[in-house]
């Protein structure tokens, strides 16, 4: 008797975009699901317990005790990596593949 030949999942354009999709959902709300878990260490924070987390900006002032977050240059990062692209696609010699862009920090009641 013949088996079937194993299959891989088809991995293509777009054959995994729904799961993209769910991942970033995933990443973004990670820090309010980490603030609800600790709920229990509010009372301590920021003396003995604290959070710092990155981006969710519109979250994570309406939060009591408010967050302390990261804030990343959303758009210059996208900004950097196209120029970068398109100069890998002109054969450009002389590309800077590590860039420092500056982020601000918003501070909470999370952290000292």
């Amino acid at each position: 008797m013949r088996s079937a030949p194993n299959k891989k999942p088809r991995r293509g354009r777009g054959s995994d975009s729904g799961c993209a999709r769910r991942l970033a959902a995933d990443l973004a709300s990670g820090l309010p699901d980490i603030y609800v878990a600790m709920r229990e260490f509010y009372p301590l924070m920021p003396d003995k317990v604290g959070l710092l987390g990155f981006d969710n900006t519109e979250w994570a002032g309406v939060a009591s005790p408010s967050v302390s977050i990261v804030v990343q240059p959303a758009y210059e990062e996208g900004r950097s990596a196209a120029q970068m692209l398109i100069d890998l696609i002109d054969e450009k010699d002389n590309i800077d593949n590590h860039q420092v862009l500056s982020c601000s920090t918003q501070w909470g009641t999370t952290t000292l």
